[in-house]
Parts: C-alpha cells; structure tokens; sequence
C-alpha cells in the first residue's frame, strides 16, 4: 500500500474531522485534502488523512486499509479506510495507526501513523514488550493468545486500565 509522500502542509488541524462530499451538490467544497495524503507534525509525527468506514473513538488503534471507490461520474478512486484494527487486518499487513479523535462513521479524518501518541491498551499491560493485536478492536495487549504481534510499536508507562490511553510510541513498518 502507499500512502502520499509526506507533505508540510501549514495550518492543518489533525483534530478536524470532514463530513463526506456530495457529488450531486456542486456548491458543496470538496475535501481540503487528498485522501491518503500524509503530513509531518512536531516531534517526529505523521498523520495520514484517511476515510473513516465504521467510525473510531479517540485513542483507537485503527489499520489503514486501501481500496476503491466508485464515484457518481463512474470514476475510480483509490482510497484509504481507517477503521478499529482487528487481528484480521494485521495479518493482511495495514498499516497501523491511532485515530487522534473520534472520527464518525462515512467522515473524514487523520489518523497518526508515526511518532508518541496516547494509545487505547488492555488491563495491565507493560511497557516496552511486545504488543498484540487482541479480541477488543481497537486496542492492543501484551498477551499474544492467538493474536498477531503488531511490530514498531510500545508502550511506554503499564496500563492500569482496560481501555486505558498511554502514551505509545509508532516506528509504523508499513508506510
């Protein structure tokens, strides 16, 4: 899969989130960004502007998928859908990432894929070992139980809490 190249673009909000765009209402702007585009924040950041299939929540940990998509005007879009990461998803290699906000379901929004970000983890869970992708969607455990291990990243404080957010830090292998 590949994502834009990174970008420095000035002003970006990565909290925003972008309702879809109608095709039957010209007046409508589109998108401010290209879906799949990637930008580059402070502190070794990288945010990928990505369409939300499901909906996330804040501090989710989401796979990056590509797809397609077939517009009113019958041309085909490549896309990139952000939804909760599952252990399917692992397996097929997307790429991994951390939804900043809550991005409703068909919205728009960016999700990081690179550098410290506060990350959803299981009850328990210790600091720099591996991690695991686990039953829970979206959220990730030092138990492999049948579970695909999740490479580049860790965690940096023990997670007192299932669903507790700490801070993780993302080296994503798959961009």
């Amino acid at each position: 899969m590949a994502l834009s190249n990174i970008q420095n673009i000035e002003g970006v909000d990565v909290t925003a989130i972008y309702a879809p765009v109608s095709t039957s209402t010209p007046e409508l702007p589109g998108l401010p960004f290209a879906v799949g585009t990637v930008i580059a924040g402070q502190g070794g950041t990288r945010y990928a502007f990505c369409l939300s299939t499901a909906g996330t929540t804040a501090n989710q940990w989401v796979g990056i998928t590509e797809s397609t998509v077939t517009l009113s005007t019958a041309a085909i879009v490549p896309t990139f859908l952000a939804e909760a990461l599952t252990k399917s998803m692992a397996d097929q290699g997307c790429v991994i990432g951390v939804s900043v906000v809550a991005i409703t379901a068909t919205y728009y929004g960016w999700v990081q894929i690179n550098g410290p970000a506060y990350a959803n983890l299981k009850n328990s869970c210790l600091p720099n070992v591996p991690l695991y992708t686990s039953a829970s969607a979206g959220m990730l455990d030092d138990t492999s139980a049948s579970q695909t291990r999740i490479y580049g990243v860790r965690a940096r404080d023990t997670s007192t809490a299932s669903g507790a957010a700490k801070i993780c830090w993302l080296s994503n292998p798959n961009t």
